[in-house]
């Protein structure tokens, strides 16, 4: 039995890497407080540090957008059926909501 630290949320967004080599767009397929897994028809190498960017909706109009912005290690891949799996370990994340227009900022993790 596998026995994770941290809970994993099935999530399907849009998510921006950020890397010395340039800009990967992937798509999350589960986010944890501790790292994501994401797919990609591209591959980053194990080892590679990116700069991620990802907003999560709000529930209605009532409940903005929340805007994370973080930093992270690729520290697996994996084969999927189109494409691959990168597994990124957040190492800072900061969360911001997009509205109101004056954006709150706080911290949700650091090492």
């Amino acid at each position: 039995m596998e026995r994770r630290r941290t809970q994993r949320f099935q999530m399907a967004i849009p998510v921006e890497l950020n890397t010395a080599a340039g800009t990967l767009v992937a798509e999350s397929r589960n986010i944890s407080n501790g790292g994501m897994l994401l797919q990609s028809a591209a591959s980053l190498p194990i080892g590679t540090q990116v700069q991620m960017s990802f907003s999560v909706p709000g529930q209605d109009v009532f409940y903005p957008d929340v805007c994370f912005n973080g930093e992270g290690t690729v520290v697996r891949l994996q084969a999927m059926e189109n494409g691959f799996g990168i597994a990124v370990a957040c190492h800072s994340v900061i969360v911001s909501e997009r509205w109101p227009k004056t954006p709150s900022a706080k911290y949700l993790r650091t090492p």
